[in-house]
């Protein structure tokens, strides 16, 4: 269970919860806001991901797309997190990214 102070429990992260769960991440939250409990590993596969919230949550799973059992790919579903994701990748900003699991 990850929890943290009464502001951090204030603040929504059903994007991030969605998006890991389309990776095969268990994860509850309460009613979109911590605190939020996971279980499981992360297998990877394709997510879509939107980025209006908060592009925190995109780095977050940018940060452990290596660590899922299979290629992560990652669409983003608005204009302006395209562009952040270019940095990480060499494909097109409008394709969708592969990360490789790290082996």
């Amino acid at each position: 269970t990850i929890t943290g102070d009464n502001r951090m429990n204030e603040r929504p992260i059903q994007d991030l919860a969605e998006g890991l769960k389309q990776l095969g991440a268990e994860i509850k939250t309460e009613n979109g806001f911590p605190p939020v409990k996971v279980k499981g590993k992360l297998k990877g596969g394709y997510a879509k991901i939107s980025g209006k919230t908060s592009s925190q949550y995109l780095s977050a799973i940018l940060m452990v797309a290596p660590y899922a059992e299979k290629d992560t790919k990652i669409e983003i579903s608005d204009r302006a997190e395209r562009s952040f994701l270019s940095f990480r990748s060499n494909q097109n900003a409008a394709s969708t990214p592969r990360i490789p699991p790290d082996r």
